[in-house]
């Protein structure tokens, strides 16, 4: 199966400040929530779900958005992967 994904990104504040990056670093913490799901019109078994995440910094401050639409098998319907005995 073809993997579809597709991504807007959205920089709101830059990462690092005008200090050394050796003494200043960022920690990024994401938040995600799925806005819309719905199921693909030409496949029956493949989901297709928009993610929203929003990116923190150690502040709280949001400094990055981005939206992406990703394809996913819907539940039950994953393919079946041959177990391969290891020697």
């Amino acid at each position: 199966m073809k993997t579809v994904f597709t991504a807007k990104f959205l920089f709101i504040a830059p990462l690092r400040s005008t200090q050394s990056y050796a003494t200043q670093r960022n920690t990024i913490y994401s938040q995600s929530e799925v806005p819309e799901k719905r199921e693909s019109r030409s496949r029956p078994s493949i989901g297709i779900v928009n993610i929203k995440t929003s990116g923190f910094n150690q502040d709280g401050a949001i400094v990055i958005t981005f939206q992406r639409t990703v394809m996913v098998c819907q539940r039950g319907q994953a393919p079946v992967i041959p177990h391969v005995a290891m020697k």
